[in-house]
């Protein structure tokens, strides 16, 4: 009887060793699993961030290109490049109005509205390739194409 009951001893040893294996197995795969999870949580947190960060650089150009759409089309607000040079009225803050054309084609073509840069503060003025440039934006005058 001693070894019958030896017998059942391994055996119910060898059961509870192979439950204690498929147990490690399965707390493994569970594991692995978390793992497999949280490596996809983290690819999908870093192409939200890289698309937070396309949107943002975008969202700075657009804000870059409407401050400079207030400046002159052409760029250029120098009385030198201008020709058919006429008074057409006066802003509410007392600045002079003109039409105008450009004398190059390159800096727009057709008849143009706006200010001259010698007569209005030098605060909205820039000088580039020595030519002056006007920021719209501070004034109370809206260039555009007429």
């Amino acid at each position: 009887m001693a070894k019958a009951q030896q017998a059942a001893s391994i055996q119910q040893q060898q059961a509870q060793g192979a439950q204690q294996t498929d147990i490690a197995m399965g707390q493994g795969a569970m594991e692995a699993q978390k793992f497999k999870l949280q490596g996809a949580a983290d690819a999908r947190d870093l192409t939200l961030q890289q698309k937070q960060g396309e949107l943002s650089f975008l969202a700075g150009q657009l804000g870059a290109s409407e401050a400079n759409k207030d400046a002159d089309t052409a760029g250029k607000s120098d009385r030198r490049l201008k020709k058919n040079i006429t008074k057409i009225g006066k802003s509410d803050a007392g600045l002079n109005i003109y039409s105008f054309e450009y004398k190059d084609s390159l800096d727009g073509t057709g008849t143009f509205q706006g200010v001259m840069s010698d007569e209005i503060p030098q605060e909205a003025v820039t000088s580039v390739d020595g030519y002056d440039r006007v920021n719209y934006s501070m004034l109370d005058v809206e260039f555009k194409q007429i």
